[in-house]
């Protein structure tokens, strides 16, 4: 599964198996690193710049409305093919 925590202009992605509500399930090293390089890799295939082992984006007011749109399309399409 994957979830989203955030605030103001800081999100993050978390694709763990329960919902992130403290640092132990938010991250869990044993199963988020091959996760989210995997991640960044789709997500660069996909031409959208992300550095890779780190969950967090931001967002400012250069970004589009469909820069938000695709960019949660791509992490949802990813999300799904695991």
């Amino acid at each position: 599964s994957a979830y989203s925590t955030g605030v103001g202009s800081l999100a993050a992605v978390h694709i763990t198996p329960v919902e992130p509500r403290d640092v132990k399930t938010t991250y869990d090293p044993e199963s988020r690193e091959d996760i989210l390089a995997r991640l960044g890799e789709f997500l660069l295939d996909s031409r959208v710049l992300y550095r890779g082992f780190h969950p967090h984006f931001f967002l400012s007011t250069a970004h589009t409305d469909e820069d938000i749109d695709r960019l949660l399309a791509l992490i949802e399409e990813f999300a799904h093919s695991l």
